[in-house]
């Protein structure tokens, strides 16, 4: 240990991934992105030993570390480390001893410098099997050992609970990977909120599986002409589906596809149709967190905005397009109802038994228009 109380630490690098942490309220989440966490094969003090270590975006712009070099530097034990996965933080004096000798190995994983943190933000993440995380990417770059905290009644943000979660940032098309069950977060009154796949795809269908360019039609007037000319097709389609011995599972997989390529080269906000022509059925806990995100009352924003959703339970608004949409944009994306979180619906399990809905939208939104008229999974085909 230094005269300043800061603990001397050696040693070969196992790993340089993001530091990034996650917060999570029920459905909603959130990231932070705070650096790196370099994993160190060394000494710590006097003790020979694995050891973990979190630098800031700039000392990696200016090293470029990566799995293979031995570096030095000191440090001091985290403050919190519930909301850490690292033990060292503020870290002074980091040097590089010596560069990595080996070649890179053949990927995956992925043993590179780690590009910078804009770059994790850009891709988006998929949720990773905390097994495949130990056994097989506890090495790379585009793994990430996040520090969650989760938020469980909104209402009263000091109720927390924490754990650690892994994520993947690295290619969809990665043979490693391995989702893993699907987590479950804790809320208010003992309810708690399951995070499906369709949350994962999101993240990351703006990424192109094989870049190829694709030219999808997006005006809503030439796209509601062609689904009323092929409206009888569309149903006759819907009805080789219900007919089929194709199974549920093969095809909710053969759609999650078909959104993935579509919503990579179609820009909802230069659209927004949804949120202009369709009213979402809000439950309580929807209209509780609109109201809290706008800072009013629930009994206010009810008076404001809502009107009974009639044969269906809950409540909507009372006005189109919605209220809260901006320029085409929604002013509380991070909050909005969980009825729109999934739409187009194109992402849930049991695409079979929505069909009817699907026919009903592709007039209204370009996806799914291009999801069901233009279908491009192997397992569409006969």
């Amino acid at each position: 240990m230094t005269r300043s109380g800061k603990i001397i630490w050696s040693g070969v690098l196992t790993s340089v991934q993001p530091r990034i942490r996650l917060t999570r309220s029920f459905n909603q989440r959130s990231h932070t992105y705070q650096g790196y966490v370099l994993h160190v094969c060394g000494t710590i003090g006097d003790e020979a030993r694995e050891l973990s270590v979190t630098i800031g975006e700039a000392a990696h712009a200016e090293h470029g570390l990566r799995v293979g070099d031995t570096v030095s530097g000191e440090g001091e034990s985290v403050a919190g480390p519930l909301l850490e996965t690292a033990e060292l933080c503020k870290v002074s004096k980091l040097r590089v001893v010596a560069r990595a000798l080996d070649e890179p190995r053949e990927p995956p994983p992925w043993h590179g410098a780690p590009p910078a943190l804009s770059v994790y933000h850009e891709r988006g993440h998929r949720r990773l099997a905390a097994r495949t995380y130990d056994t097989s990417c506890a090495s790379c770059i585009w793994g990430a050992l996040m520090a969650v905290e989760m938020i469980v009644d909104h209402w009263n943000p000091s109720q927390k609970r924490y754990r650690t979660e892994t994520f993947c940032y690295g290619p969809l098309s990665c043979r490693l990977y391995k989702a893993g069950p699907t987590r479950k977060v804790p809320g208010r009154r003992g309810m708690s909120w399951e995070e499906e796949d369709w949350v994962d795809e999101d993240a990351v269908a703006h990424r192109d599986h094989d870049d190829r360019p694709m030219k999808l039609e997006t005006d809503l007037t030439r796209i509601q002409r062609l689904a009323k000319e092929r409206e009888r097709a569309n149903w006759a389609f819907r009805s080789f589906h219900k007919a089929s011995d194709l199974s549920a599972a093969r095809i909710d997989r053969a759609v999650r596809e078909a959104f993935r390529s579509a919503a990579a080269h179609i820009d909802c906000t230069r659209c927004a149709n949804c949120c202009k022509v369709v009213g979402p059925v809000l439950g309580p806990a929807d209209v509780e967190r609109l109201a809290a995100a706008l800072g009013i009352p629930v009994r206010k924003f009810r008076a404001r905005y809502l009107e009974p959703a009639g044969e269906e339970r809950g409540e909507k608004f009372r006005a189109k397009p919605c209220p809260l949409l901006k320029d085409n944009r929604c002013t509380v994306y991070e909050h909005r109802p969980g009825d729109w979180r999934s739409f187009p619906h194109l992402r849930k399990k049991g695409f079979v038994f929505r069909l009817a809905q699907a026919v009903s939208n592709c007039s209204l939104c370009p996806i799914v228009f291009h999801v069901y008229e233009e279908p491009k999974a192997e397992s569409w085909k006969r």
